[in-house]
């Protein structure tokens, strides 16, 4: 092989080096991208069981209590609970 050719070779094994640290860069971006798709998803899973268990809990009180109790679990109803 002459020096040209020997220096194409390192060339294109420079731009594949290259090519596959971008493909491993991507990867990991795409594996962190996930993880925080899944984090996003459980958290607002999570907020939504403990709006609804409060929604529970504001009907139970709203049931078994007095007029002035009522009055102020029915505006917590209202404003919180669909």
């Amino acid at each position: 092989m002459t020096a040209t050719s020997m220096s194409n070779v390192n060339i294109w094994k420079e731009v594949a080096t290259e090519r596959e640290r971008s493909a491993r860069y991507m990867t990991f971006l795409s594996v962190a991208l996930g993880f925080a798709l899944l984090a996003t998803f459980s958290y607002s899973y999570a907020s939504a069981f403990r709006y609804s268990g409060l929604c529970a809990q504001i009907e139970a009180a709203n049931a078994s209590s007095g007029k002035n109790v009522r009055e102020m679990t029915a505006r917590l109803a209202a404003n919180y609970c669909s």
